[in-house]
């Protein structure tokens, strides 16, 4: 199905590259995954670490604010569906400010569907949209991504 959306020449190879490689363990195979999805959207990956990199421990809400605090993070930007564990006085108490996202999945066309499929990869969008990919996702989220770097002004 995929072989005739626009970009599909484009990103293809790149994803078979992937995983052609020799690759040890499911882990592996998802960072490679990762760094190369968010390059192609040209979203820096340098700060891009592993959890087993940081050594942080705990568990639901004491180990992301350990993660965020041995990053030296003030602010988390956590899911809707983290409310059940996250407490926000832990955060608060850790000088570490909690934001939920309020994410807008765009809709877009896609080939070979007839209504909009949500909550597929985002190589369902990059073989649709290519280049234009990450515009469209901010484009329903220009107020949130907003709001969100006015914390740090």
């Amino acid at each position: 199905m995929y072989g005739r959306t626009p970009f599909f020449p484009m990103y293809y190879p790149i994803l078979e590259a992937i995983y052609a490689e020799d690759t040890s363990t499911l882990v592996n195979l998802n960072n490679r995954l990762l760094t190369r999805l968010l390059s192609l959207l040209e979203i820096d990956t340098s700060k891009v670490v592993n959890l087993s990199d940081i050594h942080a421990t705990g568990r639901a809400c004491d180990l992301v604010v350990n993660t965020v605090t041995a990053l030296g993070g003030k602010c988390y930007l956590s899911g809707v569906g983290a409310r059940d564990y996250n407490d926000p006085r832990t955060f608060a108490d850790n000088g570490i400010k909690l934001v939920y996202m309020d994410f807008t999945h765009p809709c877009y066309r896609q080939d070979g569907y007839d209504d909009f499929v949500s909550g597929l990869s985002i190589v369902d969008l990059l073989f649709n949209y290519g280049p234009e990919s990450l515009d469209i996702i901010r484009r329903d989220n220009m107020a949130f991504e907003r709001s969100l770097r006015a914390l740090y002004v």
